[in-house]
């Protein structure tokens, strides 16, 4: 399993949205996108209000950990001057040059090129920070616009392991600049 670098490595900007960690003032985003039933279907069942704080709780430990498993990243839209959404990290337990990383937007950033751009850049992140990685994403068969989503950065699906990867020489935006570094 790879040691995923700590949560602040992870704070960047693109030309419209800033990247930073998971932190305590952002609980109200995290329980809209975790108690949200429409943003959770095909995901997993929706948190109550009541399991939503414990949820919580325990990503802010794993972004706190010398040497994290998963981390939580909060995207930022500079331009509506809003949170928008989550991004998060995983290293994968039974592979030891595999991430998994995910996505979650509120309703009102769909379809707005945002999540594009955000995956985008949280890829290129990854293979910046931890190089001769994959990169997976674990999609719902029936979530459609994440598989397109995916397939546009240039994850391809493997029915072997019935998820979608992305290696360097298939990220259609390996090149991509814009990304700057927050320090």
């Amino acid at each position: 399993m790879i040691l995923l670098p700590n949560a602040s490595f992870f704070t960047f900007s693109y030309a419209y949205f800033n990247v930073i960690p998971l932190s305590t003032e952002h609980l109200s985003l995290y329980s809209e996108l975790y108690c949200d039933s429409k943003t959770m279907q095909h995901v997993a069942l929706p948190l109550t209000q009541s399991s939503v704080r414990k949820s919580f709780e325990s990503a802010l430990k794993y972004n706190s950990a010398i040497a994290p498993k998963r981390l939580f990243l909060v995207i930022f839209d500079t331009r509506k001057k809003s949170n928008a959404g989550l991004l998060g990290v995983s290293a994968v337990e039974s592979a030891s040059s595999e991430i998994e990383v995910g996505i979650m937007l509120l309703q009102q950033f769909h379809r707005s090129g945002l999540a594009l751009d955000a995956l985008v850049s949280l890829c290129s992140a990854v293979f910046h920070l931890i190089p001769n990685t994959t990169i997976i994403g674990k999609i719902n068969p029936f979530n459609a616009s994440a598989k397109k989503l995916v397939e546009k950065v240039g994850f391809v699906y493997c029915s072997r392991s019935s998820n979608y990867k992305l290696v360097p020489d298939t990220f259609c935006f390996k090149n991509s600049e814009g990304v700057k570094w927050i320090t």
